[in-house]
């Protein structure tokens, strides 16, 4: 027989918030990346196409950092999205810890966006790849965390292998 599950706590509605938070997240990552936006990168006013090229092109060269910075970026919120839907998958319903645990992930998932920014325009500076890497690094262990939660609250549905997920754990 199934269990109960109280209002609020369901894999499914944690699950629809996340996919929210980290959607908005990984559409923010783009934003800061610099824009083209002058006439100087356009052939009005005498400027020939290979110059407006040219010049766009160098342009573009530029901003390698933020393209890295932003590509990076996506790469892990992909991955904690898709090992966080993996996870909920395999649980019944969520634990009022679980809940909690979700706020420093979301909250630093919403985060990364900056971090990434100033990862991508100062990339030569060490504070700002730490920034980066500290925030990056707490959202694994706030999503670790979460799976480690759900093993000891015993949330996993019936059919989930405790000892597997236990294992995955640690």
């Amino acid at each position: 027989s199934a269990r109960a599950v109280s209002a609020g706590h369901t894999a499914e509605r944690i699950g629809y918030f996340t996919d929210a938070v980290f959607a908005i997240a990984m559409t923010l990552l783009v934003i800061e990346i610099p824009r083209p936006d002058s006439k100087y990168f356009s052939t009005s006013g005498g400027v020939s196409k290979s110059e407006a090229v040219s010049r766009l092109w160098h342009f573009l060269l530029a901003q390698r950092p933020s393209f890295y910075a932003y590509l990076l970026a996506f790469y892990i919120l992909w991955i904690v999205w898709r090992e966080h839907h993996a996870l909920l998958d395999q649980v019944e319903q969520v634990s009022g810890p679980i809940i909690g645990l979700h706020f420093p992930l979301l909250l630093l998932a919403a985060f990364l966006p900056y971090a990434t920014t100033i990862m991508g325009h100062y990339a030569d500076n060490p504070l700002a790849d730490l920034l980066f890497g500290l925030v990056v690094g707490v959202i694994f262990i706030c999503r670790s965390a979460i799976q480690s939660r759900a093993d000891r609250d015993a949330v996993l549905r019936p059919h989930v292998d405790r000892r597997a997920f236990h294992n995955e754990v640690v």
